[in-house]
């Protein structure tokens, strides 16, 4: 329940959506990455081509524990699949704006 509701109201549409996806995100860089993840913060990101917004993504980040090279990893879904997006921390990643370029010229 978001907090300063009263009591029997029911929660946000848009608050339960976030959620989920929040949970079933940090389960899926779990099962993935064979550590512990606990969810910091939710970063919007657009990535432009000749001034087009070509990409724009929610990447949730997450702290890891346990994962042999990474802190932090950077989650976040692709539509129409609605396919999980995760990326580690590490090497030329630095940031939510650069895992969420890595996956678009991945996809080129």
């Amino acid at each position: 329940m978001p907090p300063d509701v009263p009591h029997g109201t029911l929660p946000d549409p848009a608050f339960v959506a976030d959620t989920l996806t929040i949970n079933s995100l940090r389960h899926a860089v779990e099962a993935r990455q064979k550590c512990t993840a606990r969810f910091v913060e939710s970063v919007v990101v657009w990535e432009l081509l000749k001034g087009e917004i070509v990409e724009e993504r929610t990447v949730h980040v997450f702290d890891l524990r346990g994962h042999p090279e990474a802190t932090t990893a950077y989650a976040w879904r692709s539509s129409p699949e609605l396919q999980s997006n995760i990326v580690l921390r590490q090497g030329e990643i630095e940031g939510p704006d650069d895992a969420v370029r890595a996956v678009i010229f991945a996809r080129r």
